[in-house]
């Protein structure tokens, strides 16, 4: 059965999320193998994709403002940060992305290649190999 996100009054399910945050990131997004950001002048529209970003895929995310000197107001960016974050959020949209398709999956494909090593408990001769 599909979850369903309650927003206030208004209950939203997951695949209705996907799609509205995929054509968010087709129009004001980028997608890069570190990170996926989302960009615009509406304050109060990305608080509100924050919390469907968080809620959709149980991680934070981070939201701040950037001035810049030819722009009259600032530019909110909201930065998805992490290859298990960006892998989570990837999956719930990959089927709703258009113009950020292929690379979206070619990100999705090669974070799930990516090993994580932890250096504190990776032995030496591991390391080294």
């Amino acid at each position: 059965m599909e979850k369903i996100i309650d927003i206030g009054e208004k209950e939203i399910s997951n695949i209705a999320i996907s799609a509205y945050l995929a054509g968010l990131i087709d129009g004001d997004g980028t997608i890069q193998e570190s990170k996926v950001v989302i960009y615009n002048q509406d304050k109060q529209l990305v608080e509100q994709v924050q919390q469907l970003i968080e809620r959709l895929t149980g991680f934070e995310c981070s939201l701040r403002p950037y001035s810049y000197p030819n722009h009259a107001k600032p530019l909110f960016h909201l930065t998805i940060c992490g290859k298990v974050r960006i892998q989570s959020l990837l999956s719930s949209i990959l089927p709703f992305l258009i113009g950020k398709k292929l690379i979206a999956e070619s990100v999705f494909q090669i974070i799930s290649q990516k090993k994580t090593y932890n250096l504190r408990t990776l032995q030496k001769n591991e390391y080294y190999k």
